[in-house]
């Protein structure tokens, strides 16, 4: 009588190696997604973030005026001076950078308030600080 020999692989190994194959393929897939969605995340979040930074700082300073399209404030017992230079709009008592990429950028007072007129990629916005 002949012995057996098993040469190759069965049908139920082929058929698992697929699937681990397709699992991981699939998370692949979910993940290179995900990676490429924080990678393109949208500017407009990012200016919506600087904008609420300024109305933060704004809302706790004591003293809130412009000069020359500058802001300057009082906050937490430091003069803070919030600029447009290089491209961004920065805050000053140090470098923070709160917005980038902007075309032009300035402060004015009106109407009892104080906005933040800006300008990017040929759009112009207005925002109300305080």
């Amino acid at each position: 009588m002949k012995k057996s020999t098993r040469n190759g692989f069965t049908l139920l190994d082929s058929l698992l190696a697929m699937l681990i194959t397709s699992i991981v393929s699939l998370c692949m897939v979910v993940f290179l997604k995900t990676c490429l969605g924080c990678l393109q995340m949208r500017t407009s979040h990012q200016d919506q973030m600087a904008i609420l930074q300024m109305r933060e700082m704004a809302a706790l300073s004591h003293s809130l005026h412009v000069e020359e399209e500058k802001l300057y404030m009082i906050y937490e017992n430091q003069e803070i001076e919030v600029s447009f230079e290089k491209h961004r709009i920065v805050r000053k008592k140090g470098y923070e950078i709160l917005m980038e990429h902007v075309d032009r950028a300035y402060f004015i007072e009106k109407d009892e308030g104080v906005y933040l007129y800006y300008e990017k990629e040929n759009v112009a916005y207005q925002m109300q600080i305080n």
